[in-house]
């Protein structure tokens, strides 16, 4: 059969071999079905909704996915089985609904974020991101409220729940100064709000440096160091000295919380040897002689100051190559001279 190919057999037998026990009949004869164009949605839909075969629904919701990115109609009988009893045919129906772009489709898949299945609320979220992307701004609202749920469903623990609304937030635009970031406002959303900002190189994510959850906070040192977000001031300050960056420091360093602030406390110190003022060596040279640190980035804050005059075009963190000008060793000997 293989051999033989597929173009030349009818709807008919093109629609019976989406039962086929061998996947790669089954596929075959789904591309040729979906090749077909407009004379092949109705033998797909019916597949979709009637066959007893699972394996069948599943190639026929595929088809339909692919003749519905030049035929928008095609995705009218998957959004009729988008509540079907059968958890794995509600979720790739999600999923091949993410090609569409109208708005029954939108809010059909909002409902669907709140499915009892896990894996009908992932394709449902991602689904949801893409098709929102193209709507107005009143209808991205809404999807944000409807992606924040998924977030906080099982408590944020689900990461692969998580991942799929983070993917979808970032297709939308996020502006922080309306969004409740206030700790009442849950840490999962939070945390999925950062993600996203993340994924958009967004300079709104410095905002999470102030939060009072340390995981959040060590998050955003990342995204702004790693990815990198042009913000590496205010991850600097982080180690300045004042009341406030005293408050966040603090908070890294409780040790009743078991996250190692190493990560987020590393980035700061490497963000001002970056960025090479005299007041970035003095606040390197102060967190080097405190004794409340831990003592690995004590040691790495020395050899930080060690090095201020000829530094090593290899970051210290990411260990990617990213060169930048020597600066005067007084710089940084004046500055420790007082811990000395």
């Amino acid at each position: 059969m293989l051999a033989e190919g597929f173009d030349k057999r009818d709807i008919d037998e093109l629609s019976r071999l989406l039962a086929h026990p061998h996947q790669q009949v089954r596929q075959e004869a789904q591309f040729a079905l979906a090749g077909k164009g407009k004379e092949a949605i109705a033998p797909l839909a019916k597949i979709a909704k009637e066959s007893k075969s699972p394996l069948a629904r599943l190639h026929a919701l595929w088809g339909l996915g692919q003749i519905g990115r030049k035929e928008a109609k095609a995705f009218d009988p998957v959004l009729a089985v988008l509540n079907d009893t059968d958890a794995e045919v509600r979720a790739q129906a999600a999923r091949v609904l993410g090609e569409s772009k109208s708005r029954p489709v939108m809010m059909a898949l909002a409902k669907r974020t709140r499915d009892d299945e896990p894996r009908v609320r992932f394709f449902a979220a991602q689904s949801l991101g893409k098709v929102a992307a193209a709507q107005d701004e009143t209808f991205q609202a809404l999807v944000r409220v409807d992606l924040e749920r998924v977030l906080r469903s099982d408590a944020g623990n689900d990461s692969y729940l998580r991942h799929a609304a983070v993917v979808a937030l970032a297709r939308l635009p996020l502006v922080i100064r309306d969004v409740d970031l206030s700790p009442e406002t849950a840490p999962a959303v939070r945390m999925g709000l950062l993600l996203a900002l993340r994924r958009q190189h967004s300079k709104e994510a410095e905002r999470f440096l102030a939060d009072v959850d340390p995981r959040i906070v060590t998050e955003a040192a990342r995204a702004i160091h790693d990815e990198p977000i042009p913000r590496p001031a205010e991850l600097a300050e982080l180690l300045d000295g004042s009341a406030g960056s005293e408050q966040k420091l603090a908070r890294l360093l409780r040790p009743v919380q078991p996250l190692d602030p190493i990560p987020a406390l590393m980035r700061a110190l490497n963000a001002c040897f970056r960025l090479g003022e005299q007041k970035h060596a003095a606040w390197i040279a102060h967190l080097a002689a405190r004794a409340e640190i831990p003592e690995m980035l004590r040691r790495e804050a020395l050899r930080m100051l060690a090095d201020w005059e000829k530094p090593s075009g290899r970051d210290r963190v990411t260990n990617l190559w990213h060169p930048f000008e020597p600066r005067p060793a007084k710089n940084a000997a004046e500055r420790f001279a007082p811990f000395w």
